[in-house]
């Protein structure tokens, strides 16, 4: 899962730096604290289907995209 956390921050940092938006800005939008959002984005924290579900509308960008090139693990079972 470290993986997947990593590329996900990766690309959550990503969006946030592109659209000149400040860390506590971003999770105050998303209704959470700034130290979870770090953590999003420095894939210490792991994101729910919920969670990114609400990044993705909060960019306004499709979730399919958002999820593009995030390597899949056939022996996770969710």
């Amino acid at each position: 899962m470290g993986e997947v956390n990593s590329i996900l921050g990766f690309k959550l940092r990503k969006l946030r730096v592109n659209s000149n938006y400040s860390q506590l800005f971003v999770a105050n939008c998303l209704g959470i604290s700034r130290n979870a959002y770090v953590g999003w984005e420095n894939g210490t924290i792991n994101f729910t289907l919920e969670q990114i579900q609400r990044v993705c509308e909060f960019y306004n960008i499709d979730i399919i995209e958002f999820l593009k090139e995030i390597p899949s693990n056939k022996n996770n079972i969710l």
